[in-house]
């Protein structure tokens, strides 16, 4: 997976919600979100800048839109759209081999583990500052090439 594959990744879980959580605290992770390139930390240097636009699909079941548009390394725009739910079950990565596992902790922390063809490879932990300005990513663990990824990657609501 290359360094925009997972920086596509991380950035389509951003501000996701849980299924039990009230629509007070959801509320919170909803909106619009720039990577802070000069704030963050990769193993395997920078990536391209990234916007993330959240919008909620369907509360009641848990399930949350994330719309995507970033830069790829060549420069060009990438759109992606993903359904995130918090169930606890693997949901796969259309046409990969890559599956993701999301969990709701509290109304401020969330995590996914990421599966390449089922084996674990990292997982990520996002936490909202009590201000609800910042959502820092905290990802941990190897990549599909088994390289290190030991990222801190902070967001900025717009």
């Amino acid at each position: 997976m290359t360094r925009f594959a997972r920086l596509v990744v991380v950035v389509s879980v951003l501000a996701a919600t849980p299924m039990a959580a009230a629509a007070g605290s959801m509320d919170a992770w909803v909106g619009t979100w720039t990577l802070n390139v000069a704030k963050s930390t990769f193993a395997s240097g920078p990536p391209p800048s990234a916007v993330t636009t959240i919008a909620r699909l369907d509360v009641v079941n848990g399930v949350l839109q994330i719309t995507v548009d970033a830069i790829d390394e060549a420069g060009h725009a990438v759109h992606t759209v993903r359904a995130v739910v918090f169930d606890g079950a693997e949901h796969g990565g259309h046409g990969t081999s890559n599956t993701w596992i999301y969990r709701w902790l509290d109304a401020t922390h969330y995590e996914w583990v990421t599966k390449v063809d089922g084996r674990v490879t990292t997982t990520t932990r996002l936490e909202l500052s009590p201000d609800g300005l910042i959502q820092t990513l905290r990802t941990k663990g190897r990549d599909a090439r088994g390289e290190n990824v030991d990222n801190v990657i902070i967001f900025e609501r717009r």
